[in-house]
């Protein structure tokens, strides 16, 4: 049920939301915002799924990182990407549904 309830919050925010998107190593169907930005705009500032953390990069550096859950290190705090050792950079790609 989870899931379902995954998919329709993040369609709606595909379809209505200005700079939304799911990032490549995630789904549709499993991507799950913690944080929003704090903004006008409608987009995620952290996130989560089965397999990995993700955290939107401030303005300007227009990426996001992806740390696996597999590998958190010690010390690790969601919001405070300082902490994210080991995380990989990605490059934000949006891709038409």
């Amino acid at each position: 049920m989870l899931a379902s309830g995954q998919f329709v919050e993040n369609a709606y925010y595909l379809a209505t939301g200005t700079g939304f998107f799911i990032p490549a190593e995630s789904t549709i169907w499993t991507f799950r915002v913690v944080r929003m930005n704090e903004g006008s705009g409608e987009w995620w500032a952290y996130a989560v799924d089965a397999a990995n953390h993700y955290a939107l990069l401030p303005s300007g550096q227009e990426g996001y990182l992806v740390l696996p859950k597999s590998v958190v290190p010690r010390g690790f705090v969601p919001f405070d990407t300082e902490t994210w050792i080991g995380a990989t950079w990605r490059p934000i790609t949006r891709v038409d549904l």
